[in-house]
């Protein structure tokens, strides 16, 4: 009777692993994957610099319409291709102003060799829509830097919020987190949108970064953990797509809602109906059997029954009597995982990993405005290209290896990252090649994610992911930092990724091979998978 049903996954496979019950979860999950993504990046547009310039009297009329009228280089100085915010040439001759009224614009009595700064009221905002930099008057570049504080603290709330809700998760529940989370990840959203102040801004989104991605990873874990080996690939690419189409839709939202007030409440509000999943999913089967409740399991096991029309084995009780007898309760404790030097070694190799990843993945992305000067249709195919990259993930998992794809993943983005440098600027060969590489970022950090959660134990799955993603964090961190390696020298940035790349290809090679393995329950399964599995081609 037991070699009949030898293991969990064994068991759930007789239920039909990939039924009509796990795919119903399965979309719940990937609703959750969808809000997060129309949130997780909502900082982009609502802490974005707006374009403004100072208005130039006896030049611009009393609505301004042009952002760059063709006479504006000779009265306003300019960085970069684009007017400076706050400054403007002085006029020459102010006290005979009455003498060139019937003057469109006199640029010759504007002195250049003078440059007076604008007053906050005297601005004009071309662009109809707003950002807290308009409402919260953060205004001129001496004031950028506060913006810049939006991002670096949305980062700090993964490190921060990473590991604490991770062992939550372990200790008390998958369900419970999510449903909590979710909650909480729309509330201070929502309120986010009423801030008066920017203090009182960071301080909230802090707040909702921390419970939004805990959010995500805890829905990606209980997909994962719900269905069986052969289908867990899937419910990871289909959660993944419907993150970069989340994205997509923040982009176009915010491209539509002028008002960045509106614009959060229209992200949020939909995220309250989470509180219904408290009714509608079940706990996590994998975490069930970490904390020895057999009677919750019992109950799901014939909810999954019932929905899939499959009838439980005659023999099932025998299996669960079994285990409960049979295996000690293992708990929630990531020391434990420290102690053992297989996992330890393991651990490290993960936080390396994910600490290069975001700086290659946010890296890549921020570099990327240069495909288009439309900040929205930039974000929008910057997300649409993460799509071909999620099934294409799939598809090489499917044929390869995960250690193969994410090796491999790796070294072509280092290696597009470094021919970046010898392309010069406005080749179209230099945008096929930037395509490439994001393509295969996206590949390796999908694989990555789906890696990682089946290298690890089940009592302490959540928590090490999470912890090993705040050491990410701080990569998210650096990302934005990085052009600034442009003054030391002008290539630095890209051979900087390309660095981290082929560094992080290079450690796949230490992580064991779970190509159709079952989710190791223990930290003793977790140690001893195999390392010596034959790359499957």
């Amino acid at each position: 009777m037991s070699k009949e049903i030898s293991d969990f996954d064994s068991l759930l496979s007789k239920l039909n692993d990939f039924g009509k019950y796990q795919k119903l979860n399965l979309c719940l999950m990937c609703l959750t994957a969808l809000l997060t993504g129309m949130a997780s990046l909502s900082f982009v547009f609502v802490a974005g610099i707006p374009e403004y310039r100072c208005r130039i009297p006896l030049c611009d009329n009393e609505i301004v319409t042009e952002y760059i009228p063709e006479w504006l280089e000779n009265v306003a100085p300019f960085k970069n291709g684009f007017p400076k915010y706050c400054s403007r040439y002085e006029l020459k001759n102010e006290t005979f102003i009455d003498n060139y009224l019937n003057v469109s614009c006199p640029v010759d009595n504007f002195s250049k060799d003078k440059i007076i700064e604008c007053d906050v009221d005297d601005l004009v905002f071309p662009d109809r829509h707003t950002t807290i930099a308009n409402d919260l008057q953060i205004l001129c570049e001496n004031n950028q830097w506060k913006l810049s504080l939006v991002g670096t603290f949305s980062s700090l709330g993964i490190i921060l919020g990473g590991p604490i809700c991770g062992y939550i998760s372990d200790r008390y529940g998958r369900k419970k987190v999510l449903v909590i989370t979710g909650v909480l990840t729309s509330v201070f959203g929502i309120l986010k949108s009423f801030s008066t102040v920017l203090e009182e801004y960071i301080i909230l989104d802090l707040l909702e970064t921390i419970a939004g991605f805990t959010l995500y990873s805890t829905a990606f874990i209980i997909g994962l953990e719900l269905v069986g080996p052969s289908y867990r690939l899937l419910a990871a690419t289909t959660n993944n797509v419907c993150l970069s189409v989340g994205r997509i839709l923040l982009g176009v939202a915010a491209w539509y809602f002028n008002s960045w007030r509106t614009f959060l409440k229209v992200l949020y509000l939909p995220g309250l109906l989470i509180v219904f999943y408290w009714f509608l999913i079940p706990e996590s089967i994998k975490w069930l059997i970490s904390k020895k409740k057999y009677d919750e399991i019992r109950t799901t096991l014939s909810k999954i029954s019932k929905i899939n029309k499959r009838p439980l084995p005659e023999n099932y009780e025998i299996f669960l009597k079994s285990e409960e007898n049979s295996k000690s309760t293992e708990e929630a404790n990531f020391s434990k995982l420290l102690r053992n030097r297989t996992l330890c070694l393991r651990f490290i190799n993960c936080c390396i990993l994910f600490l290069g990843n975001n700086i290659i993945f946010f890296g890549l992305s921020l570099n990327s405005v240069t495909l288009t000067g439309h900040k929205y249709i930039n974000f929008i195919i910057i997300s649409m290209v993460e799509i071909p990259g999620n099934i294409l993930c799939a598809i090489s998992l499917n044929r390869f290896s995960r250690r193969l794809t994410l090796g491999v993943s790796y070294l072509v983005t280092g290696i597009c990252c470094i021919l970046l440098y010898f392309i010069s600027e406005g080749d179209y060969v230099k945008v096929i090649i930037y395509t490439i590489g994001k393509l295969m970022a996206t590949i390796a950090s999908n694989t990555m994610f789906i890696f990682i959660t089946e290298v690890f134990p089940t009592s302490v799955r959540h928590s090490t992911l999470n912890i090993c993603y705040a050491f990410g964090g701080i990569g998210s961190m650096l990302a934005p930092q990085t052009p600034l390696l442009a003054f030391i020298w002008d290539p630095l940035p890209v051979f900087t990724f390309g660095f981290f790349a082929i560094l992080v290809s290079f450690l796949t090679i230490f992580f064991p091979e779970t190509y159709n393995r079952e989710l190791p329950d223990t930290i003793e399964e977790s140690a001893n998978i195999s390392k010596t599995t034959v790359t499957k081609l």
